[in-house]
């Protein structure tokens, strides 16, 4: 009987330890992908409009290294279009000025897009800038 009850725990134990390998691999394997596919900044591939509409979605895996390094706010209208170039124009995020679509959300289950958008004062200096998904 004790033989029994050992080899009962063992198996449910390696059951129990399965269904969490299994729930953590679904649930956070996307967030390990995503950390191994970050790149650095690179403004000239930033600017390169028809790539960045493709995978593997350069803005998306530069965007991190870029808000690290760069400190929008306070930055003039002209600075933010030498570094990043002119964002195309979309109905999204009207209510800001400088609005760049960077790809797929980084989530399990990606249904929206994610942006990072910019406010400008009356002088044409950021005076917010954030990411966000639609």
């Amino acid at each position: 009987m004790n033989r029994m009850k050992k080899l009962l725990i063992w198996i449910i134990g390696g059951f129990m330890a399965a269904i969490l390998v299994f729930f953590g691999y679904v649930f956070y394997w996307y967030k390990a992908e995503d950390y191994l596919q970050r790149r650095a900044f690179v403004s000239s591939e930033w600017k390169d409009e028809e790539a960045a509409r493709k995978p593997p979605y350069p803005r998306l895996r530069m965007v991190d290294d870029l808000l690290s390094r760069e400190k929008f706010i306070g930055k003039a209208h002209a600075e933010v279009i030498s570094l990043l170039g002119e964002p195309p124009k979309t109905e999204y995020f009207s209510e800001y000025d400088l609005v760049y679509w960077l790809g797929p959300e980084r989530s399990f289950i990606s249904i929206d897009s994610e942006w990072l958008i910019m406010k400008l004062d009356l002088s044409g200096k950021v005076i917010e800038c954030a990411l966000t998904t639609d």
